[in-house]
Order: structure tokens, then sequence, then C-alpha cells
């Protein structure tokens, strides 16, 4: 079982969303978050000791050997799993398809992030981000990427998703 960081509620492994406050129960931990997005069997554990949940291996709080973004307008930190490829954007009530990464709490909206805005995937090469045919774009390092075209990305690198700052860095 996966314990909500907001309401508490209990929800089986592998959901997405809690049923009861609709908070992102995978992808998004915040540095509040970290020590309370456990299963239930690591709900007493210690964290500075190390714990296992639904993100991936974690010690000090951090997973072991990822790579994270990081919100710079916000300093919300988001943890990305090796070898998994992983959509950012933002959430909307009429979408079928939710982005991985939902930055509708860093008023996304406001700043210009598209519901379906990059893609980030590791491959044999390195990682690489691709813009989804975003409506504000996306820029690397203050150039722009172009859409559907994949830029290699490497840790210190800053993407703007419209006009939202985002820090790639080492976990």
């Amino acid at each position: 079982m996966i314990l909500c960081p907001v309401c508490k509620h209990q929800e089986y492994q592998g959901a997405l969303f809690c049923s009861e406050c609709g908070e992102p129960l995978i992808a998004w931990v915040g540095a509040e978050q970290a020590k309370t997005v456990l299963t239930e069997k690591d709900a007493e554990l210690d964290v500075s000791s190390g714990y296992q949940s639904d993100i991936g291996n974690i010690y000090d709080g951090k997973p072991v050997g990822s790579m994270c973004i990081q919100v710079i307008e916000s300093g919300d930190v988001y943890y990305l799993e090796k070898h998994v490829p992983v959509i950012i954007g933002r959430s909307a009530s009429e979408q079928p398809i939710l982005p991985d990464i939902d930055l509708s709490r860093q008023n996304a909206y406001s700043y210009g992030v598209s519901r379906l805005h990059v893609e980030i995937a590791w491959e044999e090469e390195g990682v690489f981000i691709s813009d989804l045919g975003s409506a504000n774009g996306t820029n690397l390092n203050g150039t722009p990427v172009r859409p559907h075209n994949r830029v290699r990305i490497n840790i210190g690198d800053t993407l703007e998703l419209g006009k939202l700052h985002i820090k790639i860095s080492a976990c």
C-alpha cells in the first residue's frame, strides 16, 4: 500500500493519484514529501538509514544513481528513474493522457507549459530531451529546441518550458 503524503489515504501499489484528494503519488517528491511517500511496510523506518519506496532506492532522502530536475521558481525536485522515459507537462480536467511529471502545482499554465510539453529519455548514447510540439517552446541553456528533435542533456543544464525554469542535476 502507498500512503498519500497529503491526506494519508492508503492506495494500492502502482496508483498514480490518490483517489481521495487527487495528489500525485509517484514521480513527484518535494523536499518535505521525501519522508512521506512510503510503502505501508516502510512507514516506521528512519529516512537517514535508507528505505525502499515507489520512487526507487532512497538514501538520505534521495534516489541513488539517478537524475533529478528542480523547478527553479518553486525549488520542487522531481526524481527521474534511469532508463524510464518521462513526459513532463501539466494536467487539465478534460485531458485523456496525463504527463508523468505534472507541473500544475508550479502554476505551469501561467508559465506557458503545455499539457504534454517534453519527453526525457535514456538511450545508449546518453539522456535526451524532445519537445513534443509545445505551444510556447523549450530552450536548453538558452537555445531553442526544435519540436520533435531529440537533444542531449547533461547534469547542470537549464531548461525553459515556456517560461518555467528547470535545472538538471544528479541525485
